[in-house]
């Protein structure tokens, strides 16, 4: 493979940073243009909220490795309550009708072993499995040749681990991930419906910030998962201003309100993180940035979350990327807030969001 995936799961080409510019203007007009009834509320939420952590692996016998039972103890002793597990599949080019297991891939039973052991240390699991590229390219662009045998597929391989995640217990399964080129597809509502037969747990799918509005399959879901990279910030530079990162929340908040409520369905954040660089907060997805280091800003950006959506009764609660993956070399300046003053602010948040 061509470089590392954890190093460039959101490497964005300047095209792409620009089209995203313009997407996140046309994804508020989009929900704005919902009109609610007058007694139109959004969804509150039922019983407690969840703070989490995705533990991503892209070895087969990672989830394996004695440093998932350090991260978990970790990860309990910090007051989370849930743990989203990565199984990745690899289609060679953005047309490809095909897709497989790879190198990359987790094996079932080190998927098994990672959930057993989350299991026992009273956290819950979401299982997270998702379609790559084995270069730059982003999911969300894929455009199969043949987009019948990619379905066909992609229905074979969600089954298999809807099976798995209701065999090991696992509370949540995300039947898709930001596959933006593909989500309006009608065949979702068989795909939906076959996962449904097999796991009889939470169901949603994760959404990319631009991309929810033009879903129309969250009836059938039980929840509303966003990937919620949203800019917060105009200031390219970043920021460490607790109230500016919560006052950048506004908007997408109000957006996201409208979606809960034209849907009847809560939100969850099933991934939100920031970088230890300069700049994180105005664009979080992008983890290339060629700035310094600054942790303060990966904090400031954790204590505004929290703050920001602590009283949203329709916010399920947030789960973070990412820790670094088990038994794999560790990014000095990558996402996990684990070691880092982000890590305080996590699980003060968390243990706020719970009460």
């Amino acid at each position: 493979m061509k470089g590392h995936p954890f190093r460039r799961m959101f490497q964005l080409s300047p095209l792409r940073l620009v089209a995203l510019g313009f997407a996140v203007v046309a994804s508020g007009a989009a929900i704005g243009a919902v009109q609610d009834s007058a007694t139109a509320t959004a969804p509150a939420v039922k019983g407690p909220r969840h703070t989490g952590l995705i533990v991503p692996s892209w070895e087969p016998e990672g989830y394996e490795s004695p440093e998932l039972a350090t991260t978990l103890d970790t990860i309990k002793a910090l007051g989370l309550q849930r743990v989203t597990f990565i199984s990745t599949w690899y289609q060679a080019t953005l047309t490809s009708s095909t897709f497989a297991r790879s190198e990359a891939t987790p094996t079932d039973s080190a998927l098994r072993t990672a959930i057993a052991a989350a299991r026992s240390r009273g956290l819950r699991v979401a299982l997270k499995p998702h379609v790559d590229l084995p270069d730059d390219s982003w999911r969300g662009d894929i455009k199969p040749a043949d987009r019948a045998a990619w379905f066909a597929n992609y229905q074979s391989f969600v089954n298999t681990y809807a099976e798995l995640a209701q065999e090991t217990g696992a509370t949540t399964f995300i039947v898709g991930t930001e596959l933006a080129s593909l989500s309006t597809d009608p065949r979702w509502t068989s795909i939906i419906s076959d996962v449904r037969s097999r796991f009889s747990g939470t169901l949603t799918y994760a959404a990319n910030w631009d991309e929810a509005p033009q879903i129309r399959f969250w009836n059938l879901l039980d929840e509303i998962g966003i990937d919620a990279y949203y800019p917060l910030t105009a200031n390219q530079q970043g920021t460490t201003s607790v109230n500016e990162l919560r006052n950048g929340w506004k908007t997408p908040k109000q957006q996201l309100a409208k979606l809960a409520t034209r849907w009847k369905k809560p939100v969850r954040f099933t991934e939100v993180g920031y970088t230890r660089h300069r700049g994180t907060t105005a664009t979080p997805w992008d983890f290339t940035l060629q700035s310094p280091a600054r942790s303060a800003e990966q904090a400031a950006a954790y204590e505004a979350l929290f703050q920001a959506m602590r009283s949203e009764s329709w916010f399920l609660g947030p789960d973070f990327w990412a820790t670094d993956p088990p038994a794999e070399e560790h990014d000095e300046l990558g996402y996990s807030p684990l070691g880092h003053p982000a890590q305080s602010r996590l699980a003060a948040g968390a243990a706020t969001l719970a009460r």
